[in-house]
C-alpha cells in the first residue's frame, strides 16, 4: 500500500468514527452520570500546572521570543508581559472565576505566544487543546467562584457535545501518534521502546536497566502502538475504552518518570483520568453515555466539519494546498498537528548541546543546562517546559544545514535565528555577573545509533564535545556568533531528508 493511500485510509477511518460518535453514539456521560467533582478538579489541577509551566517559561524568555511583539500603534509587548497576564487568567481559571472567559483568554495567550516561537511540541498541542475545550465543556461547576456567585449564565454552550468533541480530539492526538509510528520502520520492527529507553541523553539513570530486556521492549513497543491506535475505535464500547485508558495511563506515567517529559505526561494523565472516570461511571451505573438524543443537528454538523478538517491536516493526506489550509485551521483551533514522537527523526542522528561562559582566565560556567557534561539529563529536563529540550532539534538542523549547504546558507535559516536566541538566553542567565565572561561558546555532540547492534549498551554512540559557535563579550554586551569549528559528522540521520 502506498503512503498516500495509507494516509487516505487513516483519514477516512477517523472521520467515520467521529461521525458515528457525534451523530449516533456519544461516548461522554451526561451531567447526571459523570462524577460531579471530576471536571472541576481537572480544571483546578490543570490550571495549576499551566501556571507552573508559565512561571518556568518566563525564566528564559529569549528562548521563546527573541524580540518584543509590535502592536499596530508601534507599542512593544514583551513576552514577560504576556506571561504575567496569562498567569492571572490561569489563576482565574483555577478559581473558576468567569471560567469560559478565563479559559478563552488563556487560549488566546497560547496562540499569541506559540504562534511566533522557535519551537512547537506536543506539550503546546496538549495545553492548547485543553484550553480550547475548557471554554465550552462547563468546567465552572462547584467548587468554583462561578457556582458561588450564580454566574452560570456566562456559559450557554452545549456541554455534552463539546465534551464528546474533546474526547474525540484527544483520541485523535493518540491516533496520530500511533499512525506515525506505523509509518516508522523502527517501530514496525518492534524496536521503538528499546531505542527510547536506550537514549543516553534523555532517560533518567535509575531506568537505564530497562535496556537489557529486548523481548519485553518489543512487547511494549507494539503495546504502545496498538493502544494509541485503539483509543479512537474504542469509542464503540466503554469496556474497551477503560482497557485502553489503563494502558495509556501507564504510558503517560512513564513520560514523566522514565524521561521526565513532565508536562506532557501529566496533562495526558489528567485527561485520561478525567474521561476514564466517565467511562467508569457509565459501566457502574449501566446508563447510556448521554442524556439527550444525538442527531445530525446544524451544530453537530459544524463540529464534525471542524473535526474532519483537523483529521485531514493531522493524517497529511496528499491534498496540496488544501491540506496545508486544513492543517492551519486545526493549528489555530483545537491545536492538533501530526504527532511524530520518538521516531527515527528524534531518537538518533541528532546533536545535543551545551552553552558555556568562558572567563578571561579560562574558567568555565555552564549555562542553559539541558544536558550535562557527560551528555546525560540536565536540570532543564526536570519538570521544565519542553521548549528547552526542543532546542536540541533547532541546533541539530542548523548543524546539518551547515554540513550540507555551507555556512552562508545555514545562517539564512530559522534554525540559525533559534541558535542565536539560545546563546543570548544563555548570556542573560549571567545577569549582573556578565562581566565575568569573555565569550560564550556553543558546544555540540553527535548522538548516533548502530541499527545493527544487538546490545543496547553499544547501540548509541556519542562524539566528543566540539565548540562550533562563539560570541565574544565586550563591555557586558554579547557579540554576534562566529563559527570556530565544523560540527562532528553524522553518518545516519533522518532529518532534513
Amino acid at each position: 500500500m502506498s503512503a498516500g493511500i495509507f494516509r487516505w485510509f487513516g483519514a477516512a477511518f477517523a472521520i467515520a468514527i467521529f461521525a458515528y460518535v457525534l451523530t449516533t453514539a456519544p461516548v461522554v456521560p451526561s451531567e447526571q452520570t459523570w462524577p460531579a467533582l471530576a471536571l472541576p478538579l481537572f480544571r483546578v489541577v490543570f490550571a495549576i500546572l499551566l501556571w507552573v509551566r508559565l512561571h518556568r517559561l518566563g525564566r528564559r524568555p529569549l528562548m521563546v521570543w527573541a524580540t518584543p511583539y509590535l502592536l499596530p500603534g508601534g507599542r512593544r509587548v514583551t513576552l514577560g508581559q504576556v506571561l504575567a497576564i496569562w498567569q492571572l487568567f490561569a489563576l482565574a481559571l483555577a478559581a473558576g472565576l468567569a471560567t469560559p472567559i478565563a479559559a478563552g483568554a488563556c487560549f488566546a495567550c497560547e496562540l499569541v505566544v506559540f504562534s511566533r516561537t522557535y519551537t512547537r511540541s506536543l506539550e503546546d498541542v496538549l495545553f492548547q487543546a485543553v484550553l480550547f475545550f475548557l471554554i465550552f465543556v462547563g468546567a465552572g461547576g462547584h467548587p468554583s467562584v462561578d457556582a458561588w456567585l450564580g454566574l452560570g449564565w456566562i456559559d450557554p454552550f452545549d456541554h455534552v457535545l463539546a465534551r464528546n468533541v474533546w474526547w474525540l480530539s484527544f483520541a485523535l492526538i493518540m491516533f496520530s501518534a500511533g499512525f506515525e509510528k506505523l509509518c516508522s520502520p523502527l517501530w514496525r520492527r518492534g524496536l521503538g521502546f528499546n531505542y527510547f529507553v536506550g537514549l543516553p541523553h534523555l532517560v533518567q539513570r535509575p531506568f537505564t536497566f530497562l535496556r537489557q530486556f529486548e523481548r519485553f521492549g518489543w512487547m511494549l513497543s507494539w503495546t504502545t502502538v496498538i493502544a494509541e491506535l485503539s483509543l479512537l475505535p474504542a469509542a464503540l464500547l466503554p469496556e474497551a475504552r477503560v482497557v485502553v485508558t489503563l494502558v495509556l495511563v501507564g504510558f503517560a506515567i512513564s513520560l514523566f518518570v522514565v524521561v521526565d517529559l513532565s508536562f506532557i505526561g501529566q496533562v495526558t494523565l489528567l485527561v485520561l483520568l478525567l474521561f476514564g472516570s466517565g467511562d467508569a461511571a457509565i459501566l457502574l451505573h449501566r446508563t447510556p453515555a448521554t442524556g439527550h438524543a444525538p442527531g445530525a443537528s446544524p451544530l453537530v454538523l459544524a463540529a464534525l466539519a471542524l473535526c474532519a478538517v483537523a483529521i485531514v491536516g493531522v493524517t497529511e493526506v496528499p491534498l496540496g494546498f488544501a491540506r496545508r489550509f486544513f492543517a492551519a485551521v486545526s493549528r489555530f483551533t483545537i491545536g492538533v498537528i501530526p504527532n511524530r514522537v520518538f521516531t527515527e527523526v528524534q531518537l538518533y542522528g541528532i546533536y545535543i548541546y551545551r552553552v558555556v561562559a568562558v572567563g578571561a582566565d579560562g574558567t568555565e560556567r555552564p549555562l542553559v543546562q539541558t544536558f550535562l557534561d557527560d551528555g546525560s539529563q540536565g536540570p532543564l529536563q526536570r519538570w521544565e517546559p519542553r521548549v528547552y529540550l526542543k532546542f536540541t532539534y533547532e541546533v541539530t538542523d542548523y548543524c546539518l544545514r551547515y554540513l550540507r549547504d555551507g555556512e552562508q546558507r545555514a545562517q539564512s535559516t530559522s534554525h540559525y535565528a533559534a541558535v542565536e536566541a539560545l546563546m543570548r538566553a544563555a548570556f542573560a542567565e549571567l545577569g549582573g555577573s556578565g562581566a565575568f565572561a569573555s565569550k560564550v561558546v556553543l558546544y555540540v555532540r553527535s548522538v548516533e545509533a548502530d541499527e545493527a547492534a544487538r546490545s543496547h549498551d553499544g547501540r548509541f554512540t556519542m562524539s566528543d564535545w566540539v565548540g562550533v559557535l562563539e560570541c565574544t563579550v565586550a563591555n557586558g554586551t554579547l557579540g554576534a556568533p562566529v563559527h570556530v569549528s565544523v560540527p562532528p559528522p553524522i553518518r545516519n540521520t533522518r532529518r532534513l531528508a
